[in-house]
């Protein structure tokens, strides 16, 4: 099956300085959002939410909304606390496995992006995943056949890498994404010399090529000190972007003031990795080759 993250879409209390972060210090730049309705379009910057990258794809900065749901007659809210959205090749055969699951879903159709179709729903650690699918041009281009989250590069050479996200049962989340969703487990590509943490399945489940893609690990409170980082990304969830320079990017984050973890290659081959907070409190790893 061809797949691949979609887009990464976090809450923000002030959606305008949240997207300056980005700009400042990684150069990413807001894309034009792409409508169902095709004469629809923003004249400039809006308050609400921003979008970075092209065809809707990349990453989504958004306020919370209580009423979202309610408003739209969902069971879930995707304004609220973050979410990640997995672009498949049949969204209707997910469905099925859903339904014959009993996991309770919301079918939103097409209605927030252009030729998108948008289901969302809960994983076993509550995570709300969006699964979606690409139906038309406007959409961009598909992913290409049996490629697991293929690379998709944004203006000024960025990507999505992965996202992280912390579940309690480790292997019971990784049957629903290979079961529900249809992904293929894979094991993590660990450089010579790795960090104090543990790799084994009941503590960590990755889905993709590369180490791209989708990272699920048992949450460890003591994951940052035993690594002797500032930040702990085992907790609470964080999308990891792929820049052409990191370099600058830490020299962006230094200017800017903002206290960061520089953590070489401490688990991925041939990858060094970054972590901060951006304004509202997300974690965001930044990472490159090494």
């Amino acid at each position: 099956m061809g797949w691949f993250v979609h887009h990464v879409n976090i809450s923000a209390h002030n959606v305008r300085e949240c997207a300056a972060f980005f700009n400042k210090a990684a150069g990413m730049e807001e894309g034009v959002w792409v409508y169902p309705d095709a004469e629809k379009a923003d004249d400039g910057p809006l308050d609400d939410r921003a979008g970075l990258g092209q065809y809707n794809r990349g990453l989504h900065i958004v306020n919370e909304r209580p009423m979202f749901a309610h408003d739209n007659g969902f069971m879930h809210n995707p304004t609220i606390g973050g979410h990640f959205a997995i672009t498949v090749d049949d969204v209707g055969a997910v469905k099925q496995r859903l339904d014959a699951a009993g996991i309770p879903y919301d079918d939103a159709g097409v209605y927030a992006m252009a030729e998108m179709h948008q289901v969302y729903c809960y994983d076993p650690s509550f995570n709300l995943v969006e699964i979606n699918q690409n139906v038309g041009e406007r959409a961009g281009p598909a992913p290409a056949p049996d490629e697991e989250h293929g690379r998709v590069d944004q203006p000024g050479g960025w990507h999505l890498h992965h996202v992280n996200i912390s579940v309690v049962d480790v292997r019971k989340a990784a049957a629903f994404y290979t079961d529900i969703i249809g992904l293929k487990e894979k094991s993590l590509v660990q450089p010579e010399s790795a960090g104090n943490f543990r790799v084994d399945p009941e503590a960590l489940a990755i889905f993709g090529s590369d180490n791209r893609g989708l990272h699920l690990i048992k949450p460890v409170a003591s994951w940052g000190v035993d690594n002797g980082l500032a930040h702990n990304p085992s907790i609470g969830g964080h999308v990891a972007i792929c820049v052409p320079d990191l370099d600058k990017v830490v020299a962006n984050l230094d200017e800017m003031g903002v206290p960061y973890s520089d953590a070489g290659s401490i688990a991925m081959a041939g990858m060094r990795q970054v972590f901060c907070f951006n304004p509202s409190m997300n974690l965001i790893e930044f990472n490159g080759p090494v």
